[in-house]
């Protein structure tokens, strides 16, 4: 299985195929992409972005959505490995239990002035143990909640 989105593209030098590599940003389709590794969908005819899978078993600490992004998907982070991710502050949505078992997520920052007006779905952030931080802002005067989110 693999850890992540995904494909090998051949590597050619002096005209020959040494090997191959993993290529981690590429278009699946007209509307499906993959960036960095994880998985969206474009929605809005194109001109956004949803975030529809961010693969479990991807080595990563931290990870920053792509601005663009609107929407992320239910269970998209479910179960990942993440201590902490960064927000787009172009996010309108984070689905039902987006980040359900998360149980490194330590903090998640929200660029922006999103608060008001983010729809944030029933059980987003649950069974996020070690969750403490959550920071809104990041222009200096940022809205910081902490334990107990």
């Amino acid at each position: 299985m693999t850890p992540f989105f995904g494909k090998k593209k051949s590597v050619i030098f002096n005209g020959n195929a040494i090997g191959k590599q993993l290529v981690e940003t590429y278009n699946i389709s007209a509307t499906v992409k993959v960036i960095d590794g994880v998985l969206y969908q474009t929605v809005k005819n194109g001109a956004s972005l949803e975030l529809v899978s961010f693969p479990v078993e991807k080595e990563a600490d931290d990870y920053v959505v792509v601005e663009g992004t609107v929407r992320i998907t239910a269970k998209a982070f479910a179960d990942s490995g993440l201590r902490s991710v960064t927000l787009p502050s172009t996010l309108l949505t984070i689905g039902d239990k987006a980040f359900y078992g998360c149980t490194s997520v330590t903090t998640v920052d929200i660029k922006g002035n999103r608060f008001f007006g983010l729809s944030i779905g029933t059980s987003a952030f649950a069974a996020c143990n070690a969750l403490t931080d959550v920071t809104i802002g990041g222009n200096g005067s940022d809205t910081k909640i902490d334990a107990g989110v």
